[in-house]
């Protein structure tokens, strides 16, 4: 594990660590994907919660990507030359990540009939623009392997069509 606070990934870190990157993204899009097409799932409450939840757990990660700095070993987007922006998902969303996702809280007691649904308006627009933004830059990159750059493109292709 690398826990020095100071740790900086080297070129090859960085390129490996784009494997896993790209599965966030993947999850995340392909969740999506499922929670829309799949209406016999809709009617399967718990496993649509498990749908509903994995795909909020991507965005959670991809969020902290896109817009918070590293800390210790985090992978950033500032790490492939790609700018922070701050408010990738708004901050509502992001409290609501914190206080019902990630930890159980009496704050979840907050959220009861129109309340209680995500806001997914609010949550997909703004990560699946920065997803294709990032993943165009990527396929910019001439040290690309071959199995990467098929799975980028895959994936701007499918956030053409969402």
């Amino acid at each position: 594990m690398f826990t020095d606070p100071k740790f900086k990934p080297t070129p090859e870190q960085k390129l490996m660590a784009l494997e896993h990157v790209l599965y966030e993204m993947e999850m995340f899009i392909y969740l999506k994907i499922l929670n829309l097409g799949t209406t016999s799932l809709k009617h399967a409450g718990i496993v649509n919660n498990a749908i509903v939840e994995a795909y909020l757990l991507h965005a959670r990660v991809l969020n902290d990507f896109f817009s918070k700095t590293p800390k210790k070993d985090d992978i950033s987007c500032t790490h492939y030359c790609f700018k922070i922006s701050e408010a990738v998902i708004a901050e509502e969303i992001e409290n609501r990540f914190h206080k019902s996702l990630a930890h159980l809280t009496y704050s979840r007691l907050c959220f009861t009939g129109d309340t209680k649904a995500w806001i997914d308006s609010k949550i997909y627009p703004p990560l699946a623009y920065r997803i294709k933004a990032f993943s165009t830059r990527i396929l910019l990159r001439p040290n690309l392997n071959p199995t990467l750059r098929s799975r980028f493109s895959n994936l701007n292709t499918l956030l053409t069509a969402y």
